[in-house]
């Protein structure tokens, strides 16, 4: 039997066919641009974090990326941190180690503006004062008495004696240890105990200067 010939293909199948190879190649780029662009997207919008997210320290190129444990908003406002226990004591014992507690401050007054060239700046008092309970029941005078002579809490030399107004979130930092030498059996109230840090501020006084 003889083999049969191939058939010819005329001259509008080689034209529809050429066209419908077109279609498909321009298809295949509109599609993998419109990926790349919501890819990107996406990107740009995880890396530049939403307007309610407090990301004070994000370095490209780099692993550094940290957030405010807190903000206090206002001079009546207040900022609260609840201790892990488990950070300073384990079993009744220290661990050696503290906690470093970054927060910022918001020092606005929307009735304020300087249109003159002009900025405010004050001088800032930190303080702070225990919060705890016990099963849910706030501890006593006397348990209040031990857990502040345990905890040591400091808010550094490096934080700035001054804020600005209106100057957007500034930075401070805390640290939070504990006294190393006391009896084992004086670690359980803070184990046993919720712990709550209250942070405040206080304005001294203020200056107004020309910015230069």
């Amino acid at each position: 039997m003889k083999e049969g010939r191939p058939m010819r293909t005329n001259k509008k199948d080689k034209q529809a066919n050429y066209k419908l190879h077109r279609v498909i190649i321009v298809a295949l780029l509109v599609l993998a641009f419109a990926m790349s662009s919501s890819t990107f997207s996406y990107w740009a919008s995880y890396v530049e974090g939403t307007s309610s997210s407090y990301n004070t320290n994000f370095k490209v190129g780099s692993t550094t990326f940290q957030d405010y444990d807190f903000i206090i908003n206002s001079e009546d406002d207040q900022g609260e941190f609840l201790i892990d226990d488990t950070q300073l004591i384990i079993k009744r014992r220290p661990t050696g180690e503290s906690i470093d507690v970054l927060f910022g401050i918001n020092w606005e007054d929307k009735t304020t503006i300087n249109e003159d060239g002009t900025v405010t700046t004050a001088k800032i008092k930190l303080s702070y004062r225990l919060y705890a309970e016990k099963n849910g029941v706030e501890v006593r005078k006397y348990q209040y008495k031990r857990l502040n002579s345990m905890l040591e809490i400091d808010f550094g030399e490096e934080n700035s004696e001054f804020i600005t107004l209106n100057g957007g979130t500034q930075s401070f930092g805390m640290n939070i240890s504990i006294d190393q030498n006391l009896k084992k059996w004086q670690y359980g109230l803070l184990e046993q105990s919720d712990v709550t840090i209250i942070v405040t501020y206080e304005i001294i006084y203020t200056t107004t200067e020309v910015i230069k």
